[in-house]
């Protein structure tokens, strides 16, 4: 019973922690640079 909620308890919060910054910093960088030239033209 003890040993079943720590493995699950552990796998859940590494992929939360992973995602995370992954998902936070692969956005970021692909967002700000199409962002901008869709912007620009999308308003002229």
């Amino acid at each position: 019973m003890r040993q079943r909620p720590k493995p699950e308890r552990q796998q859940p919060m590494q992929r939360r922690s992973q995602q995370q910054p992954c998902s936070m910093q692969r956005p970021k960088q692909p967002r700000q640079p199409t962002k901008q030239p869709k912007r620009l033209p999308m308003r002229r």
